[in-house]
């Protein structure tokens, strides 16, 4: 496994490492990427088909981490393995921000589909597996963001107020 790490001090927080990790289980979806891409496009255009599978993997991982360094959550690490590329990070201070954190790499996702969808063969390719990185990230498996968006859902969490319900059974001069 290959790591780098960066510490950065920061003023009141203390010390904050990141680590970049990269397994030799990352060799195999690698690989995949580049088979895919040659026998569909040929050599030329299929190497560059992988970089670009690659390059929106990135995107969507780099969007989780622009938009949870804006939300103040903070990253511990990030790499790729067997599964594919992953983030690791605390959770978020707050539900909403906890739903935008997770939701940004699947708006990514649907951003490169709705701009490269009406483009030329091999942008249009790349659309549409776009689209197919975003519906599998909904499927709520464990460590996923569909998993992440469904317990959001599904447990409320006390920093969004909840509806005040109001018993309106009792007259006023009861109260």
């Amino acid at each position: 496994m290959l790591q780098w790490t960066s510490s950065k001090r920061q003023s009141g927080t203390g010390n904050r490492s990141r680590k970049f990790e990269i397994s030799a289980g990352a060799l195999v979806p690698g690989a995949a990427v580049l088979v895919i891409g040659v026998s569909r496009f040929g050599w030329s255009l299929g190497v560059l088909a992988a970089v670009l599978i690659v390059l929106s993997l990135v995107l969507h991982e780099a969007a989780h981490i622009v938009v949870a360094h804006f939300t103040g959550t903070a990253i511990t690490g990030a790499g790729i393995c067997l599964k594919g590329p992953y983030l690791r990070r605390k959770a978020a201070s707050t539900r909403r921000a906890e739903l935008c954190v997770t939701s940004a790499g699947l708006a990514m996702n649907a951003l490169i589909f709705i701009v490269l969808w009406n483009s030329t063969e091999l942008f249009h390719w790349l659309a549409g597996i776009n689209l197919y990185f975003a519906a599998c990230n909904l499927i709520p498996l464990g460590g996923s963001d569909g998993q992440r968006i469904l317990a959001l859902l599904r447990h409320p969490q006390p920093d969004i107020p909840q509806p005040v319900r109001r018993d309106h059974s009792l007259k006023p001069e009861q109260v």
